[in-house]
């Protein structure tokens, strides 16, 4: 796993540049100005670090750090050498944080994301102890959701929790599929074609 304070981060990427540094990116788009209203992006270390304080489950409107990891780490579906250096950080902190109280779903959902990426074939370039590091975090989901096993798991928690452990043993559309049964509606949907074919 590499360390915070390893000067590897600099030379790593993220959806908005260098990995060790602060930037930002743009919130707004129209066909008269382009870009614009900014928003500050923190770097990743500052992002993982903050889910040691914070790895308890969050609200969708105060969802962070994770929205800042998900967006730099897996933008629209792309991931970049710093994502698999992130990914260690995260099963670790998840699972040390298990053993003293419930855990946002982020912990399964952002590697689950990253991983069902590079099944689909992106692989950035990265350094093969960093990649090996990743590959063994990602076997390690499935000690994390047995360190979650005596948490409460409403629907959308183990849609998500299982589209982890599907995708940490390969299985991609499983995976996929899992994620997309997070709501509700869906499943609903699902039950009533199934019935109707």
């Amino acid at each position: 796993m590499l360390p915070f304070d390893s000067p590897r981060w600099s030379k790593l990427e993220h959806a908005y540049g260098c990995a060790a540094d602060d930037t930002s990116a743009p919130t707004g788009w129209s066909t008269a100005n382009g870009f614009h209203r900014y928003e500050d992006i923190p770097n990743v270390i500052t992002c993982l670090r903050r889910l040691h304080t914070t790895p308890q489950r969050l609200p969708s409107s105060d969802w962070q750090p994770w929205e800042t990891l998900v967006s730099s780490l897996c933008h629209q579906g792309t991931i970049y050498s710093a994502s698999f250096a992130a990914v260690p950080h995260i099963i670790d902190i998840g699972l040390r944080a298990a053993a003293h109280q419930e855990i946002d779903a982020g912990f399964f959902l952002l590697p689950a994301l990253i991983e069902q990426s590079r099944l689909e074939g992106q692989h950035p370039e990265t350094d093969e102890d960093i990649f090996s590091d990743y590959a063994a975090a990602i076997a390690r989901l499935h000690d994390l959701a047995y360190a979650v096993r005596g948490h409460s798991w409403p629907a959308d928690y183990a849609a998500v929790v299982s589209a982890a452990l599907s995708i940490s043993k390969g299985h991609l559309r499983l995976s996929k599929c899992l994620l997309e049964c997070c709501e509700e509606k869906t499943v609903s949907e699902f039950f009533d074609w199934l019935y109707e074919r």
